[in-house]
């Protein structure tokens, strides 16, 4: 009568015995290929297809032919490395798992490693491609505020800083308020500042009213000067026919006074009368 024996999972012999032979199949751990012996110890059959096989978990298991075949490979492995997970596959497509490319077994179960990612790249639709930005960084770009994106390979629109009002500033990532026009010298209450590159700050360059002086704007050429006054401030009169009033800095503004002409009076100490 025929007998059989298995012991453990990754260490068994499997012992047919009868009509005078037996065949032994053994695995460790996925490994030696089995042999078959007749009683006598000389080389015998394999086991037929009704006999003993080996799984590809890398344990003898029953139902498989072979001529004294061992295990085979453990799993659906390949030269990428160890396959990851058992879900069905396109055979040889690759896909991203964080920061490393997988590929799809040539079975069609399961992937495994391709290639790990460099630390300046990111895995994307099966591919290392190297960041174009700090991931998630927030810093200004043409006057706007953007975020870069998780996975360092594009930007987004946070906030566009308005147009001649604000200014988008680096080190605070913020969009500031411009307090004067960028690299610009100007006036200012009978004083003449100069405004900062990036149009947040100003310097006092000049105060013309303690040498008798206004400050006059040269807006051609972004330039600002003192220069000595031509009236009293706040003192009425006369320029032609124009009635007006000295500015406070001490110049005379036509375009600010009023046209005695119309209707037929004249000017008379800032003032038109018939």
């Amino acid at each position: 009568m025929a007998r059989g024996t298995l012991w453990g999972m990754y260490g068994a012999c499997l012992v047919f015995a009868g009509c005078g032979g037996r065949v032994e199949l053994s695995a460790v751990n996925g490994g030696a290929p089995g042999r078959a012996t007749n009683g006598d110890g000389s080389a015998g059959r394999g086991l037929d297809a009704q006999g003993g096989a080996v799984s590809a978990a890398g344990g003898p298991t029953l139902g498989g032919s072979g001529a004294g075949s061992g295990s085979s490979a453990g799993g659906a492995g390949g030269a990428g490395g160890a396959a990851v997970s058992n879900e069905r596959c396109e055979p040889g497509s690759l896909v991203c798992d964080g920061a490393q490319v997988m590929r799809c077994t040539p079975a069609g179960k399961g992937y495994v490693l391709e290639q790990a990612c460099d630390a300046q790249q990111a895995c994307d639709s099966g591919a290392c491609i190297y960041m174009s930005c700090t991931p998630s960084e927030l810093r200004c770009k043409d006057n706007a505020l953007v975020r870069c994106s998780a996975t360092g390979l594009a930007e987004s629109l946070v906030e566009q800083c308005k147009l001649y009002e604000e200014l988008c500033d680096a080190p605070t990532a913020t969009c500031k308020p411009l307090l004067c026009s960028p690299g610009r010298a100007y006036c200012q209450t009978n004083d003449r500042f100069q405004c900062s590159e990036d149009g947040t700050a100003r310097t006092l360059l000049q105060h013309c009213g303690d040498s008798d002086q206004y400050c006059v704007d040269n807006t051609s050429d972004a330039y600002s000067s003192c220069v000595p006054r031509t009236c009293q401030p706040g003192a009425a009169l006369c320029v032609g026919a124009v009635a007006t009033v000295c500015k406070p800095g001490g110049s005379i503004s036509i375009t600010e006074g009023r046209n005695c002409d119309y209707p037929q009076q004249r000017c008379v100490q800032g003032q038109c009368v018939p």
